[in-house]
């Protein structure tokens, strides 16, 4: 499966300082639809007020909501879902790890409903990425054992069908909109007439440094990954994506070769404990799906091949771990 582009035709939000950006409409959005960045590109200043550098960030990352939304719903392109996925996540993230800075009755309810359209969404993603790896994990299968893996394609693509209905449901829902009309408008309005805690007044330079700090440590406090059961590695994997995200949106605030490069390494290491979460995941979606299957084919050649093929490949990136791991610990830190 081609992934769309993402580069050039990606919107992009500058981020400039001034009057606040007039709110996100989704009725508004174009029937013509191209990717929306999820990472959008900001520039931020260590002594801005954090109450405006995250209100920067998350208005992008709205835009990024609702654009893709539109995508989901109206593309069978199954980026846009994941683009949609990405940018939710992202604002989850940033509301979670910088905390205090917005009044709880503003941020609250979208935190809430944030964490609801991430549960929602990810059967119907996980069926899109094993759909797309299943073309490169039966790469090099004899056509017999390819053709014997059929079943398990089509049965698949029937359960992504069966999932559209549900994204639409929650997609269209009040509850969503109830969330996201508020927020949008909170955000549009700016926050310099609100009554803020009082630490969305601080230098956003000293609050993201401080929480960065504690993320880092909490992903480097190991001396070696050597023998970790998946679980564990599990676990680490969403600790260095929420240190990613963090990164990436305050890099601005550091000097760009040193965070360009600690982003790299982040990035590398996370690739590999995100191989072994999927792979696991998608071992048991085979089986799965391989047990449901009814009437069964009276063969078992293929989805067997299949089972010691995902084996073999959660060996190799389980053994690429430990060296990636000591080259993220070894890069200096810009903060």
């Amino acid at each position: 499966m081609q992934a769309r582009e993402s580069g050039d035709r990606s919107a992009r939000i500058n981020g400039r300082s001034g009057s606040p950006a007039a709110p996100v409409n989704p009725a508004r959005i174009q029937d013509r639809l191209v990717r929306y960045s999820s990472k959008p590109t900001l520039e931020l200043s260590p002594g801005m007020p954090a109450h405006e550098a995250l209100r920067k960030i998350h208005l992008a990352l709205l835009s990024a909501i609702l654009h893709n939304q539109e995508g989901v719903l109206k593309s069978q392109d199954p980026e846009f879902l994941h683009d949609f996925r990405v940018a939710v996540r992202r604002s989850r993230s940033a509301l979670t790890q910088i905390r205090g800075v917005f009044p709880a009755a503003d941020s609250e309810p979208i935190r809430i409903a944030l964490a609801s359209m991430t549960r929602v969404t990810g059967p119907a993603r996980d069926l899109d990425v094993f759909l797309e790896r299943l073309e490169v994990y039966e790469s090099g299968f004899p056509k017999r054992i390819r053709r014997n893996l059929y079943p398990v394609k089509e049965s698949a693509r029937r359960r992504r069908r069966e999932e559209q209905p549900v994204l639409a449901r929650a997609l269209n829902s009040d509850a969503w909109a109830e969330a996201v009309g508020p927020w949008e408008t909170f955000l549009g309005a700016g926050t310099g007439l609100r009554t803020l805690p009082k630490k969305g007044h601080r230098p956003i330079g000293a609050v993201a440094s401080k929480r960065i700090r504690k993320a880092y440590r909490r992903v480097t406090r190991r001396e070696s990954l050597a023998g970790l059961e998946i679980e564990v590695l599990h676990r680490l994997r969403i600790d260095c994506k929420k240190l990613r995200y963090l990164l990436e949106f305050f890099r601005s605030l550091y000097p760009a070769r040193e965070a360009a490069s600690l982003i790299k390494s982040l990035k590398s290491l996370q690739g590999v404990l995100g191989d072994i979460h999927d792979l696991a995941v998608h071992q048991e979606m085979a089986r799965r799906i391989w047990t449901d299957l009814r009437p069964r084919p009276d063969f078992s050649l293929g989805p067997d091949d299949l089972d010691r093929r995902l084996e073999q490949l959660q060996t190799d990136a389980q053994d690429a771990t430990e060296g990636r791991f000591q080259r993220f610990r070894a890069q200096a830190t810009p903060w």
